[in-house]
């Protein structure tokens, strides 16, 4: 009886019922994909234009001194 209700499916969903899920919004989505490429951006944008920032950076602070 436990077995019942143990809020698991014990059969696949039907191909009706996916593609209804489908229609109304109900489908899975990963929350790391976008976290991921918000990094790899990051890490583009710093790898393109870091040694132009350094170099800047560098020359500002000396020019500081």
């Amino acid at each position: 009886m436990a077995e019942e209700f143990s809020g698991e499916k014990s059969e696949q969903a039907t191909p009706r019922r996916r593609e209804e899920a489908r229609k109304k919004g109900q489908v899975a989505k990963s929350r790391e994909i976008p976290s991921v490429l918000v990094l790899m951006t990051g890490l583009l944008v710093l790898f393109l234009i870091g040694r132009h920032l350094t170099t800047n950076l560098a020359s500002f602070t000396a020019q500081m001194l």
